[in-house]
Order: C-alpha cells, then structure tokens, then sequence
C-alpha cells in the first residue's frame, strides 16, 4: 500500500515539474507599453561631434505607429517616416529627390524613452556608407544626438 501511495506521489511530481516549466514567459506576458510616442514628439539637435555645425531636427508623432524625423540627416528640411513596434523602429526611403537613398533602417526607443538609436544604410553619388545615430534627450531644454561612421 505504502509503495503504491509513493510511487502515485512520484509519478504526479514527474508529470508536474516538467509541466512548471512550459509555463514560462510568453509574448502574453511581455509588459505592456506605458509609454506613447509623444514622448519622442518635439525639437532635437543632431550633433556631428566634430567641426561640422549641428542642426535642428523635428520628431513627430503621425500615427500609434508612426513617428516622422524631419531634417533627416540635414537634408534640405526633408523628412522620414520612421515605423514603431514596442521599442523597435524601421524605416526606409530616399531624400532630396532620390539623391540620398536610405536602407536597411533600423533604430530602438532607448534608456526608458529617454532617446533613440538609429542605423541604415545611405547610398548617394559618392557610394554606400553605414550610419549609426544616437540621438540622446539631454539634462536640459534641448535635446542632443551624436553621429558617427561605422567603420
């Protein structure tokens, strides 16, 4: 009777721990967005971080979706659709007339909203050239973005 009872015990322990472990986390239980993309909405200065002037760029917010960076890469006021799911962002197009062709783009909401990261791939007269961006919210009024070359 005492081993019938121990190995019932044993099997239904069997049966239940690897059943614990398929009920680990699943896209239902990632956390929902608190955030909303207004909170990129507003003036940014995008920062060569080198002797090159900085410039104003605008992020909007267009849709629940979309953002639109406008001054794109300080092309002549231009601006880009940027497309937002969670905190990941892609976007695509050409500038001033298809003489600045933008691929391959992709970014993250950063730091709690607080900024964002950018790459793509821009080709113009003078070739391909990969870009990585960071654009940053700053301790002040302004918000600040630095710019480097991928190596």
């Amino acid at each position: 009777m005492k081993t019938n009872r121990l190995l019932s015990v044993l099997i239904a322990l069997l049966l239940l721990v690897p059943l614990s472990m398929t009920t680990s986390c699943s896209e239902e239980d990632a956390p929902e967005l608190t955030h909303s993309l207004d909170e990129l909405s507003g003036s940014w200065v995008w920062d060569f971080n080198d002797d090159t002037p900085s410039f104003d760029v605008t992020v909007s917010k267009t849709s629940s979706s979309e953002i639109v960076i406008s001054n794109f890469h300080n092309m002549g006021g231009e601006s880009i659709t940027v497309k937002v799911s969670g905190t990941s962002l892609s976007f695509s197009g050409e500038l001033a007339g298809g003489e600045l062709k933008i691929t391959e783009g992709t970014g993250s909401i950063i730091n709690g909203w607080e900024g964002m990261t950018l790459s793509y791939l821009g080709t113009d007269g003078d070739g391909e050239q990969r870009y990585d961006i960071t654009l940053t919210k700053g301790n002040t009024v302004s918000k600040k973005a630095r710019f480097r070359y991928a190596q």
